[in-house]
């Protein structure tokens, strides 16, 4: 069979690439492909990059000495839109241009903006009603714009808080996105969404993914803090989604919530969101004031997450949904996974990071301190942690305590965590280590949550479940 590699292809004599995408690099992935829409990034060998740094709009292209292989792949990013072909010379934009991070990589960072909310949440992890760690102001925002854009991450989700009480929310996303930085999501409570907002939204050409909080039929109010705000949210998803944006939604859950699992599902379900994620209220933020018999226990989750599972496959997997780290489910699929048995179960996972998550996308507090996950604030590596604004992300990336964390293996787990060591799931288990710490005390300790599926035999009831349906 003809290789179509050995032949040589049809250039245009000049060629640049398209104005979404730009050339990144950092430490250990020297070379990459940028989707500037979606912070995205492909990961090239030296010969696929330098033929796409010929794409630069002033090399004569029959002049470069390109391979053949090198012509295919300057041909097939032509047929793909990738790259745009020209007859006479025209530059690509300064940002396009190659640049190379001193530091690892990182796709996103999740940014707390501000530290102040609308709303009197009881379980907030950065005690936001009470405004505890304030807000920057917005020539030090720039700042942490420069830094993230140093650092060539591409995406960003911004939370708080509630974002949207900034009063220069929009200099703020109009800053990212002059830096080329995608903003991809918004973690909000969706209650100042309103038709001039989405007008904002339509006048810069943009669509989002509203990740909205929503915790429950019946009990939105009082864990929101704020009478009638649950109405206002199933409204205001409406509105958004009439708009054209995606919307999400993040459940937390309580004890005495839990009756309200089914009928928030189906509420979801005749809404038609994109995705639905729960989870059981960690005890830290302010939920370390609330009495503690609204804690969840295991088996009743699960079982109430069964009932879940079944009614969902019965409907077609209507979205996504994670149902904690017993069960995802992508929409329209019928495959699943259980988070909490991530690993393959051979000797090979000992070298797998302890947390997957962070090691793509990390999380910087209302005062610009880098944290591995948002999950950990309220705890002493919060307190522990630099804001960026005092030590580069850059450097921090390198060598940092949050490096360190981010860079903590399985292996380690097992030798400072005799009981995980000595479990039976030991190299099948995944564990949430901001959990762990809130429960156990220590990093590295135990998460409980883990342990339940295990003991619970979650994934095996799962799948005779779903064998059933």
């Amino acid at each position: 069979m003809r290789d179509p590699s050995s032949e040589s292809a049809a250039l245009p004599a000049y060629a640049r690439l398209a104005d979404k995408y730009g050339l990144r690099g950092w430490e250990l992935l020297p070379y990459a492909l940028i989707d500037f829409d979606k912070g995205s990034s492909t990961f090239l060998d030296r010969p696929d990059f330098e033929a796409l740094a010929a794409c630069n709009g002033l090399s004569d292209l029959a002049r470069q000495g390109l391979s053949k292989k090198q012509q295919q792949v300057i041909a097939s990013g032509i047929a793909k839109g990738l790259i745009e072909p020209l007859e006479q010379p025209r530059a690509i934009a300064e940002a396009q241009r190659y640049r190379k991070a001193h530091c690892r990589y990182i796709q996103a960072a999740e940014w707390s903006i501000t530290g102040y909310c609308n709303l009197k949440c009881k379980h907030c992890y950065i005690s936001a009603p009470q405004g505890v760690h304030g807000e920057l102001p917005f020539e030090k925002m720039q700042e942490i714009i420069d830094q993230l854009s140093a650092a060539n991450v591409g995406e960003v989700m911004l939370s708080g808080g509630e974002p949207l009480v900034r009063k220069d929310f929009w200099q703020i996303v109009d800053a990212l996105r002059e830096k080329r930085i995608a903003v991809t999501t918004i973690g909000t409570n969706a209650l100042l969404v309103t038709d001039q907002f989405l007008a904002q939204c339509e006048k810069r050409g943009i669509i989002w993914d509203f990740n909205i909080s929503f915790d429950g039929v019946g009990f939105h109010d009082w864990l929101r803090g704020v009478d009638g705000v649950e109405a206002k949210t199933i409204e205001a998803i409406r509105r958004i989604q009439r708009a054209g944006h995606r919307v999400s939604i993040n459940t937390a859950l309580h004890r005495e919530s839990l009756v309200s699992l089914m009928p928030t599902y189906r509420l979801l379900r005749s809404l038609g969101v994109d995705g639905w994620k729960t989870s059981a209220i960690a005890n830290t933020g302010n939920w370390t004031e609330v009495d503690d018999k609204r804690t969840l226990q295991d088996a009743v989750l699960f079982e109430k997450y069964l009932e879940v599972i079944k009614q969902y496959r019965n409907d077609g997997m209507p979205f996504l949904i994670q149902l904690g780290g017993y069960y995802l489910n992508p929409p329209h699929s019928e495959q699943w996974i259980s988070p909490h048995a991530c690993h393959d179960g051979s000797d090979a996972v000992l070298q797998k990071p302890l947390c997957a998550g962070c090691r793509t996308a990390i999380y910087l507090s209302p005062e610009g301190k880098f944290l591995p996950c948002m999950a950990l604030s309220g705890t002493f590596v919060e307190e522990n942690a630099q804001s960026i604004l005092e030590l580069p992300l850059v450097e921090q990336l390198g060598n940092s305590k949050a490096f360190d964390l981010m860079n903590m293996r399985l292996s380690e787990l097992h030798r400072h965590n005799a009981e995980c060591a000595a479990c039976e799931h030991r190299l099948e288990c995944g564990t949430c280590r901001a959990l762990a710490l809130t429960e156990d005390g220590t990093y590295l300790g135990v998460d409980r949550a883990a342990c339940a599926f295990w003991q619970l035999n979650a994934k095996e009831r799962i799948g005779a479940l779903l064998a059933k349906t």
